[in-house]
């Protein structure tokens, strides 16, 4: 049975554990560090994926029971009071983005969120709202847009880190009603700046995605590539480690061993590769060794029932539908 609940949420663990390491170690990983398999926690030979991709599988979590946001508040705060959903320790530097620590600290005190643009825009929502679209898909255009806008600013209050998000949650919704990275990719540059006029931003936050909207991105040098911890930055790495690749294991390979935040890109990257080409094909001892499989597994096995069972006997999305 395709379950591409499944095959993401284990996508994005693959992903983050393939590049946390060298996250931790501070490393490059450029040619002379090339990461090419999995690491295993010497402690209990699990691989491990970062608190990220932890607060991922508490929004995932939080909408087996339908979308709340007052719910998913809580799994977040549960997070981080009690470690669900960890598989290290949750105050560990580089395994949870310090925007999202310091947003959910705000949360949990009920105290003003003090967002500074030039210092706090970070991909840190970027790399956990996929699972949304598990719920969204369906879903009118205004709809999806104003759940991913709730979620994102919980922790991230700014205009592109939401329009980030968006873009990455229209992608990977393409990915899902069956479409190819590249169709996914050209379709969303012909109609996602007329949804942004639509949503009422301006020409100058619409521009910071100028590259995106209009170029073949996969045409680029790697060396053009700035995956920094802005947004914009790194979904432009991410969408180019998908389109230059053909198979997961080299889209996710690719994303980790861009210089830059390696974790970060690898569960992005992972998440949408395996929502495309599934994890048939991903090596064996990868799969099995990722922390937290079978609870990976029951919880997509749940998401999969409420939201996607049906998912491929939908008629095609329109045009203007997308509008």
């Amino acid at each position: 049975m395709e379950n591409q609940a499944r095959d993401s949420l284990l996508g994005m663990a693959i992903g983050s554990a393939l590049g946390l390491p060298h996250n931790l170690q501070y490393q490059s990983t450029s040619s002379l560090h090339p990461v090419t398999d999995l690491l295993l926690n010497e402690d209990n030979q699990n691989a491990l994926w970062s608190n990220d991709i932890s607060l991922a599988f508490c929004l995932a979590d939080a909408l087996t029971e339908g979308y709340d946001i007052n719910r998913i508040i809580d799994f977040y705060l549960d997070w981080l009071d009690n470690n669900i959903w960890s598989v290290t320790d949750r105050f560990l530097d580089k395994t949870i983005d310090s925007q999202t620590f310091k947003a959910l600290q705000a949360l949990k005190n009920n105290t003003y969120q003090n967002f500074d643009p030039e210092k706090d825009l970070t991909s840190g929502s970027l790399k956990r709202i996929l699972p949304i679209i598990f719920y969204t898909w369906d879903k009118p255009l205004k709809i999806r847009f104003e759940i991913v806008k709730e979620l994102t600013e919980l922790t991230h209050p700014d205009n592109i880190a939401v329009l980030a998000n968006f873009y990455l949650t229209e992608f990977a919704r393409y990915l899902l009603l069956g479409d190819s990275p590249r169709i996914a990719y050209l379709t969303l540059q012909e109609f996602m700046p007329i949804m942004l006029k639509n949503l009422n931003y301006d020409k100058q936050e619409i521009d910071q995605f100028w590259r995106l909207f209009n170029s073949e991105i996969w045409h680029y040098d790697k060396q053009t590539l700035n995956p920094s911890v802005n947004p914009v930055d790194s979904l432009e790495a991410v969408l180019w480690s998908l389109l230059i690749s053909d198979s997961l294991i080299d889209a996710i390979l690719t994303a980790v061993n861009l210089d830059g935040n390696p974790e970060t890109l690898g569960a992005i990257t992972g998440g949408l590769a395996a929502m495309y080409y599934g994890i048939d094909n991903i090596p064996r001892n990868w799969l099995n060794n990722i922390a937290l499989k079978d609870k990976i597994e029951q919880l997509a096995e749940a998401l999969y029932h409420l939201y996607l069972k049906d998912l491929h006997n939908e008629r095609p999305i329109t045009a203007q539908e997308l509008m």
